[in-house]
């Protein structure tokens, strides 16, 4: 006759070899999906290996350079397309309640000047000499009057 600690012992082993059996064929799941993983790691970093060098590519300067020959119309600077502070027209002040829009739409038009004075040809902002520091300049630069800051100018 068998006795019930042979039985007992029989069982125990029975479920650790399904256990065991378990976890091998989970581990092995585990490493398929691992090495999928760094497959699919190693095409992503190619592809950004590739769109690094495109956008190298893309952003060189002498290519840009030729492209904006080719198709914009681009003149330098010239001096009397630059003004100074003072020739350009103030915001009228506002004695009507501006119209309220529905969110997401533009805000209706209107003049933010009375009128706009003709351009003058004597006013042109002429180079400056840098000033003392960086501090020196923001703080002549700020305008005392509201949080507005002006840079250059009349104050």
């Amino acid at each position: 006759m068998i006795r019930p600690g042979t039985v007992l012992l029989l069982g125990c082993t029975a479920a650790i070899a399904a256990g065991l059996f378990w976890v091998k064929y989970r581990v092995a799941s585990l490493e398929d999906a691992y090495v999928a993983r760094n497959a699919e790691l190693l095409r992503e970093q190619e592809a950004i290996h590739v769109l690094k060098a495109e956008w190298a590519y893309l952003n060189n300067p002498e290519r840009l350079e030729r492209l904006a020959g080719e198709y914009l119309e681009i003149k330098p600077l010239e001096g009397r397309q630059l003004v100074s502070l003072a020739s350009l027209p103030l915001p009228r002040a506002e004695t009507e309640p501006r119209p309220k829009s529905k969110p997401g739409t533009p805000p209706a038009s209107w003049p933010l000047v009375d009128h706009v004075p003709a351009p003058r040809d004597t006013t042109v902002a002429a180079a400056q000499p840098a000033p003392r520091s960086s501090i020196d300049a923001a703080v002549d630069s700020v305008l005392d009057q509201g949080g507005v800051v002006l840079t250059g100018g009349a104050r």
